[in-house]
């Protein structure tokens, strides 16, 4: 079985073949109303084991979110998630307005 995210996040320089060879940096999972948060979870931590180093949940109705990473899970408080030693900063409210 092959996973697919909602969007993933690669590290420069981006992958040369069709498909990555590589796990992304970040993968995000948006969640679905059929979802069920222990599949959503068993799902994250798989990732995390095959090499995905943050994988973010995200609720898009009420934008509660959470990352999940080998060290554990962080809630987000603020619904802006940067990622540690990158560049990356991601403000919810504003991706979702556009």
């Amino acid at each position: 079985m092959f996973r697919i995210p909602d969007v993933c996040v690669y590290t420069l320089p981006d992958f040369e073949d069709r498909y990555p060879s590589a796990p992304p940096l970040l993968w995000i999972e948006i969640l679905s109303p059929d979802d069920r948060m222990v599949d959503v979870w068993e799902k994250a931590n798989e990732l995390i084991r095959c090499g995905v180093p943050y994988v973010w949940i995200i609720n898009p109705e009420t934008l509660e979110s959470e990352l999940r990473t080998a060290s554990g899970v962080t809630q987000i408080k603020d619904k802006t998630q940067t990622i540690p030693e990158t560049p990356i900063v991601i403000p919810l409210v504003e991706v979702l307005e556009e």
